[in-house]
């Protein structure tokens, strides 16, 4: 299953890490190429050592990430199902299946999830107006936004932002 995971790293890499986020507490704008190499080392290091089940769940079915893709350039569309599988040449039924077998979600919910990500992200870092936000993500209206978002997060969209401000 995709997401994040834990790996161990040995000294050398430590070091060489924490070069890494040294520089980037500084304020200089120029990314020396010896950090770019440290980083890159450290990465082809652990890419190299991934299992094999891993990269397993990286595969997904092109056409599937050529929708992902459409939805999240126009995520204030609405697309339906028979939309998405138009763009990929499939009848609307095998692309659903395909769709749910690949991302172990419905395309609609999926659409719902990623916008309500983006929301939480436009809440959290810009003063956009939640009726403004409600009307870039394709919703109605802020009543029909504000009701999915609670049903999803659990909150309202403006509990939602004061909660996570910094005071």
């Amino acid at each position: 299953m995709p997401g994040i995971y834990k790996i161990e790293i040995n000294q050398e890499q430590q070091k060489r890490l924490q070069k890494v986020t040294e520089f980037l507490k500084t304020e200089n704008v120029n990314f020396p190429l010896n950090l770019n190499l440290y980083l890159h080392s450290i990465i082809t290091e652990h890419i190299a050592h991934l299992k094999e089940e891993l990269w397993q769940t990286a595969i997904i079915d092109n056409r599937i990430l050529y929708v992902i893709r459409l939805i999240e350039k126009e995520l204030d569309k609405n697309p339906s199902n028979d939309d998405l599988a138009g763009h990929i040449n499939m009848a609307t039924n095998s692309f659903i299946r395909l769709f749910q077998n690949e991302m172990h979600s419905s395309p609609q919910h999926y659409i719902k999830q990623q916008k309500i990500d983006r929301a939480c992200l436009w809440l959290l870092h810009s003063d956009l107006k939640i009726d403004t936000i409600a009307w870039s993500l394709g919703f109605s209206d802020r009543y029909h936004f504000s009701k999915v978002f609670k049903k999803v997060v659990s909150k309202s969209p403006a509990d939602y932002r004061k909660g996570s401000m910094v005071i």
